[in-house]
């Protein structure tokens, strides 16, 4: 009977923890959340307004640094077409269904969300990486001074568009303000001299 009573006692001691925890957390970010790279854990609504819209701020103001051959571009997000929803990203901070319980073992990490305007990164993108992509060239019959010869393929060189993409999106992800590592790759022509 006595351990009965300890058992009973211990079990709603557990039940009074834990709901005074959720009940703690209910209007707050759970613990081991992070939104880019600045702590969140337990922190009002009210706060989180603040540190999302502060965060999301910095970044848009500052930068997107592209490097490529060595030569950086410094891009603004919005000339990129990457347009933040504030409201959405608090609203899925607020909403998180995690375990409570579970959130103090495990980091979470809670992403922007965002828009992305892909015919003006396009542009964009093309418009400063352009200088730096020659097309391959496939090889073809050329008629000069009465005389037919066969102007040589050649391997051309262009922008991995899909890792650029990538890349740009773990840094919208994170708010991170490190540079972007525009990589080139080999095209191969598709018609050769040698058939």
């Amino acid at each position: 009977r006595f351990d009965l009573k300890r058992g009973l006692l211990v079990f709603l001691a557990i039940l009074a923890i834990s709901l005074t925890y959720k009940f703690w957390l209910h209007s707050r970010a759970l613990p081991n959340t992070y939104f880019g790279d600045v702590g969140i854990s337990n922190k009002n609504f009210s706060e989180l307004d603040q540190v999302v819209k502060g965060r999301i701020a910095i970044f848009e103001n500052q930068p997107i640094i592209l490097t490529v051959s060595g030569q950086n571009f410094q891009v603004e997000p919005r000339e990129l077409g990457i347009k933040f929803n504030i409201q959405s990203t608090v609203n899925s901070i607020r909403t998180e269904n995690r375990n409570p319980i579970a959130a103090i073992f495990r980091k979470h990490k809670i992403a922007p969300e965002y828009l992305v305007d892909f015919g003006q990164l396009t542009n964009k993108l093309n418009l400063l990486l352009a200088a730096y992509e020659n097309p391959a060239s496939d090889a073809t019959i050329v008629f000069n001074k009465g005389q037919f010869s066969i102007q040589e393929e050649k391997i051309g060189q262009v922008v991995d568009k899909s890792k650029l993409v990538a890349d740009l999106r773990v840094r919208l992800e994170n708010l991170s303000s490190e540079p972007v590592n525009v990589e080139l790759i080999e095209t191969q022509p598709k018609i050769g001299a040698g058939g």
